[in-house]
């Protein structure tokens, strides 16, 4: 099994190394207890590669999309604070099949996102899904479709971690530069179950 704190680092490091603008826009993490009594609440699953990523912080609030504050960690956005992605699921998990049992975890102001599936009794619980074809803050139309992206939280920052140190990933200010090909090379090669590569 693999050691998602060892990686949670690795990316620590990483963005350290680029100043990236996250570091100082994210906000410190919650108190563990209280996410996992929201998820409990929630009828979520306490999935251990969640729980992590948001106790190395609480990433961005919601309401920074929305300013000039906003900047991405990948090709799908930022990864939205944990109070944030509660709320939107609560908005839009009656509306769309899709996202029960799902918890949103990024978005850009293009329209992709990222979910997760907590459904314990799934048989992708852990993995990631995206929607390329949706609208800002995590909205969907009626051909939106999900498909899988990351094969688990740890692959997930690997992929981003590996983006980084090969340029993959370039900041430029607040702005992020992807080379689209390299990411695919990467992003299949570190998730060959996901079909989003494919």
């Amino acid at each position: 099994m693999e050691n998602v704190n060892l990686i949670l680092e690795s990316l620590k490091q990483t963005l350290i190394g680029i100043d990236h603008p996250i570091l100082k826009e994210a906000s410190k993490p919650l108190d563990i207890n209280l996410i996992k009594d929201l998820l409990t609440w929630n009828k979520f699953g306490l999935e251990e590669n969640f729980l992590a990523l948001y106790q190395v912080c609480n990433w961005l609030y919601g309401p920074k999309l929305l300013n000039e504050k906003y900047v991405e960690l990948s090709s799908f956005g930022v990864l939205v604070d944990f109070r944030s992605l509660i709320s939107i699921h609560a908005e839009n998990h009656r509306d769309h099949k899709c996202w029960k049992k799902k918890l949103p975890l990024m978005t850009n102001k293009k329209g992709d996102f990222i979910l997760i599936d907590m459904d314990v009794k799934s048989k992708s619980y852990g993995k990631l899904y995206a929607c390329v074809t949706g609208d800002f803050m995590f909205l969907m139309e009626s051909t939106s479709e999900l498909v899988s992206v990351y094969d688990s939280i740890p692959s997930f920052i690997r992929t981003i971690v590996e983006c980084y140190k090969t340029g993959t990933y370039q900041l430029e200010d607040r702005i992020l530069r992807v080379d689209k090909e390299k990411e695919r090379e990467i992003s299949k090669a570190l998730n060959p179950e996901s079909d989003f590569w494919k």
